[in-house]
């Protein structure tokens, strides 16, 4: 495994993937594209992506993972992340399971499971958990 694919997007759970994927890239020597997805032109929504990727930049970089950005404007969020998962030649897509609702999954079904159903590369689908829910065992 080479190259993981994080597609980051206006959800508010979006940013959860990051420590994953990044224990991953390290034990596999493995470089992460950080995909900021703008699929819309809000401003507040487009200002919510900008700080996942500032936040994921960050983390990135004290955990010693090499990654790179790329931006991409988008109506349909899973064909563009499949679409560009396929130009890097991925080995992994990581996602959120639970995406906000829009129009398009309305149509399609969640971005999880279309992601799921249409990728021809591994997609790891990781559970959001809320703060209060972490164990203090």
């Amino acid at each position: 495994m080479k190259t993981i694919v994080l597609p980051l997007d206006s959800s508010a759970d979006t940013r959860q993937k990051i420590p994953f994927a990044s224990l991953i890239a390290k034990e596999f020597d493995a470089d992460i594209h950080l995909l900021s997805i703008y699929s819309t032109n809000l401003k507040s929504m487009n200002r919510r992506v900008d700080n996942s990727v500032i936040m994921a930049q960050k983390y990135l970089k004290d955990a010693g993972v090499r990654f790179s950005i790329t931006n991409l404007k988008a109506e349909n969020i899973t064909n563009s992340t499949l679409q560009y998962a396929n130009e890097v030649d991925a080995d992994l897509i990581a996602i959120m399971t639970e995406q906000e609702t829009n129009a398009n999954n309305i149509l399609l079904g969640p971005f999880a499971q279309q992601m799921v159903n249409h990728s021809s590369i591994p997609v790891l689908s990781i559970q959001p958990r809320e703060i209060y829910e972490i164990s203090t065992r």
